[in-house]
């Protein structure tokens, strides 16, 4: 999948962002949820996507427990680990 051009002005990324234009919203979707055994290119692409953002920290936050997806640059797998983490470490 390329999507070249269709990132936002300082790598902001939400549905709010992308103004109904459903081409991008489906291509952003694919992307982000891509599956990290069948598609890993996708999932690297999303997680560097991720790596630009302006609100990367706000939305590894709001999808901390999300069990699916790249959020804030994590994948699911990685969020786990960032919450086992958190909770041995006492910062929940």
């Amino acid at each position: 999948m390329d999507i070249e051009g269709a990132l936002l002005p300082d790598g902001a990324c939400g549905p709010d962002a992308w103004n109904g234009n459903i081409l991008l919203v489906k291509s952003m979707v694919d992307l982000m949820y891509a599956d990290p055994v069948e598609e890993p290119d996708l999932v690297a692409e999303a997680v560097a996507i991720c790596h630009t953002c302006v609100v990367r920290e706000e939305c590894l936050e709001a999808g901390i427990a999300e069990r699916y997806g790249v959020w804030g640059g994590l994948t699911a797998r990685e969020r786990d680990e960032l919450r086992r983490e958190r909770r041995r470490s006492g910062a929940a």
